[in-house]
């Protein structure tokens, strides 16, 4: 995904909100949310991960891994061009 920006505009950050239902083992049953954000204070992009609960099976973790570097590699290029 290539985002065109005006001229003198750039990116600073970006945030993600993901959602899915609730597991079995959460007793609010209201679904997880789970915020993803990429942040610079000055010194490179930084990610932050924000969430009461998000559970995940074991077998999950890697594909999770790789939806964060993919995020974080489509900003971070938007914001080098």
């Amino acid at each position: 995904m290539t985002i065109k920006l005006p001229k003198d505009v750039e990116i600073s950050g970006a945030e993600f909100n993901l959602y899915q239902p609730s597991d079995s083992c959460d007793s609010e049953g209201c679904g997880q949310n789970l915020k993803i954000k990429l942040d610079d204070a000055g010194g490179g992009h930084f990610v932050v991960i924000s969430t009461e609960r998000w559970a995940m099976d074991v077998d999950e973790i890697e594909t999770f891994s790789d939806l964060l570097k993919s995020l974080v590699t489509q900003v971070r290029d938007t914001i080098k061009k």
